[in-house]
């Protein structure tokens, strides 16, 4: 009876220590967003698969990782970050994606989307990201006003 016990206890135990922990996608994406928030490319790119689908400016091109960081270090420093505020994220069949708000210093805000998937099937497989989309919505003066879309 004792032996039931403890092992009915350790079940329980494996049960709520596995429900505890946040899945590797959640994880992965707090991160994707924090070095967004920071602008870090070179930190994001940890998290990008070798090619990358990159919409910015209305077209779209497919590139490689280091491709994708450099247009992205060049991009946080032409407009350094102030916030990154993320509005939604969902999932949908194998990919996981997340809509935000980025803010710079220097008075323009865009709209950012970013798609990750695994890359591979099993359960160990590395969590990335496969699509990026900047565009931008506003320039603010002192503070973004709604309705206010202005192109590059």
């Amino acid at each position: 009876m004792k032996q039931l016990y403890l092992l009915a206890f350790l079940l329980l135990g494996i049960i709520l220590v596995c429900l505890g922990q946040p899945s590797k996608t959640a994880e992965n994406n707090q991160k994707i967003n924090q070095y967004i928030r920071t602008g870090d490319a070179a930190s994001l790119s940890q998290y990008m698969q070798d090619m990358v689908e990159l919409v910015m400016n209305h077209t779209a091109e497919t590139y490689s990782k280091n491709q994708v960081t450099s247009i992205l270090k060049e991009f946080f420093r032409e407009n350094p970050p102030q916030n990154f505020e993320v509005l939604q994220s969902w999932k949908e069949d194998e990919a996981t994606y997340t809509l935000g708000t980025y803010t710079s210093t220097n008075e323009m805000q865009y709209r950012f989307y970013y798609a990750v998937k695994k890359s591979g099937q099993n359960k160990n497989a590395k969590v990335s990201v496969y699509h990026i989309n900047i565009e931008q919505t506003k320039k603010c003066k002192n503070k973004c006003t709604q309705n206010q879309n202005v192109s590059k």
